[in-house]
């Protein structure tokens, strides 16, 4: 990622382009009195988790990606990856639950 716009320019490409427009998002959730539960799953090559860079680290904070997944982690209680690295599994449990 050189620049925003390069990012955006990409994004914006890739939406009318074959496979990437062909591609779903697919989006579950389960609420329970105890807890929300988020799936999100695309039909990307996933990626690895444990190769992206800290968010955190101030080189990175102004960074174009990377930033809702530092959200995710500092708002949810439990976040998982699939092993392909295409899924995201998000719970966040209402105050006073284990």
């Amino acid at each position: 990622e050189t620049n925003e716009k390069e990012y955006y320019r990409l994004a914006a490409q890739r939406r009318t382009q074959p496979p990437w427009c062909e591609r779903r998002v697919h989006v579950g959730v389960t609420l329970t009195p105890q807890e929300a539960v988020f799936v999100v799953r695309d039909e990307g090559e996933g990626f690895n988790p444990e190769l992206l860079p800290d968010p955190t680290d101030p080189a990175n904070l102004e960074r174009v990606c990377g930033r809702g997944l530092l959200l995710i982690q500092t708002f949810m209680d439990h976040v998982e990856y699939n092993e392909r690295g295409n899924q995201i599994t998000m719970v966040k449990r209402r105050r006073g639950t284990v």
